[in-house]
């Protein structure tokens, strides 16, 4: 019954960590009785709690487990009081094979059965045991090292035509990055500028002076009287249209001389399409001329200037549709690419470029970062010959940028797409090197 109980003990504890089993011991006795006598013997059981055979080593997930193979015992201590939380040992060692230990949330590594390991000093230069006695093993919060962001995995769908706030699907090109609209070539290095390409400039759509609202086209007049094709407020002898620098001048038949009308001058009588026409030839452009579409002036620049126009009559320029100083810069041009987009150019860039999604990356000690992507559309090839459908990566590199500092970095690769959306040549992978983003330098990401 003795040996009955024990190993009912065993069987109840099979699935306690590091249990020992006991065993039972058998003695025989034999009795002390004379040469004449007979007395039956009898056995004696005892108890053998100190067992040193090996257990089952088993998996587990918790990484801070521990198992023994072969001899040994882990060296532990158990509080003997705690004050705000934390134990207060009593220097009295003990051991065991338990080694189901996790981190508590003051550092100590404790097994199920409440003991905290001990282990031996080892000098940090030298890798080498400093003394014989163990002691309690504390962590910091930092013991483990931080993993820094090395690889991200990043996948994203690309629209043919990208939708941007400056896009306009009746302007071919208006949908690209404009490097002339930067002060500094965001493409990617060393990237020649692109052949000017002719941009328009879009007047409000705008009526006439007549009685019934009628849009105003290529033949309503500069100056007229209430009801008619005129502008809704008229310019006057005197007042000018100044294009990149040069003044047209209006012109009556009391101007001296009369109502002059060359490059520069034109009577107040004359129509939009003759002013357009004057523009046209003040600024160079020789590609497409500039008209009146549905009651808005289009000014395009043509290949060889960009455009400045403004009017010292702000209230018959206003009937033409514009006000203050109207700006059209060609597309294409501008200087080789510089791989970044400047402080100055950021807003600039947001509205020439899509959003690409985020991710968050970790330096080497653990501070995260979110990483913003955008993409832009570089160049089509619903352009012509020469042209192909490219695309530029950006990563945000301080969303508080100003004048000359870089607001986000090119990442420095061509993406390229065929006719039929593949990405040709395919691109496997794109290497970040030593990045800073927010402040936060990272290692190399790919």
């Amino acid at each position: 019954s003795y040996a009955l109980e024990n190993i009912s003990g065993n069987i109840a504890n099979s699935q306690t960590t590091a249990f020992k089993r006991i065993d039972t011991s058998f003695l025989d006795l034999i009795p002390d009785t004379g040469t004449n006598n007979q007395l039956a013997g009898s056995v004696a059981t005892n108890s053998r709690e100190t067992n040193t055979v090996q257990g089952d080593v088993q998996k587990a997930a918790v990484s801070t487990y521990m198992a023994i193979s072969g001899d040994g015992f882990f060296v532990v201590q158990k509080p003997g009081s705690f004050t705000d939380s934390n134990p207060v040992f009593n220097g009295v060692n003990n051991y065991t094979r338990r080694g189901d230990f996790t981190l508590d949330k003051n550092g100590y590594l404790v097994n199920g059965a409440g003991y905290y390991l001990e282990g031996i000093p080892i000098d940090p230069t030298t890798g080498n045991v400093t003394g014989s006695n163990p002691q309690v093993l504390k962590f910091g919060g930092d013991f483990l090292p931080a993993q820094p962001t090395s690889t991200v995995t990043y996948r994203a769908n690309l629209a043919s035509y990208p939708i941007t706030t400056k896009s306009d699907k009746s302007v071919p090109g208006s949908e690209l990055l404009n490097v002339g609209d930067f002060t500094v070539n965001p493409s990617t290095v060393g990237t020649p500028p692109l052949p000017y390409l002719d941009n328009v400039g879009s007047g409000a759509s705008m009526n006439s002076a007549l009685t019934t609202p009628t849009k105003i086209n290529g033949t309503t007049a500069l100056s007229g009287g209430a009801n008619t094709n005129s502008l809704s407020a008229s310019f006057a002898a005197g007042d000018t249209i100044t294009v990149n620098g040069t003044p047209i001048t209006f012109t009556d038949a009391s101007s001296v001389p009369p109502n002059q009308d060359d490059a520069t001058h034109i009577p107040i009588g004359s129509t939009i399409d003759q002013l357009l026409d004057k523009i046209d030839g003040l600024s160079g452009n020789s590609a497409l001329s500039s008209t009146v579409n549905n009651g808005s002036v289009q000014l395009h620049t043509g290949l060889a200037n960009n455009l400045v126009i403004t009017s010292s009559n702000a209230t018959a320029f206003a009937a033409l549709g514009f006000s203050g100083t109207v700006t059209v810069n060609r597309l294409g041009g501008g200087s080789a690419g510089a791989g970044h987009v400047i402080g100055s150019d950021a807003a600039t860039f947001i509205s020439q470029s899509i959003a690409g999604g985020a991710t968050t990356g970790y330096d080497i000690s653990g501070s995260p970062v979110s990483i913003q992507f955008r993409w832009a559309k570089m160049d089509s090839s619903t352009l012509g010959p020469g042209h192909t459908n490219k695309w530029n990566m950006f990563y945000q590199v301080d969303p508080n940028a100003t004048g000359g500092a870089t607001a986000w970095q090119n990442m420095g690769t061509d993406f390229t797409f065929s006719a039929n959306g593949q990405l040709t040549p395919a691109v496997a992978s794109v290497t970040l090197t030593t990045p800073t983003i927010s402040g936060i330098t990272l290692g190399n990401v790919t």
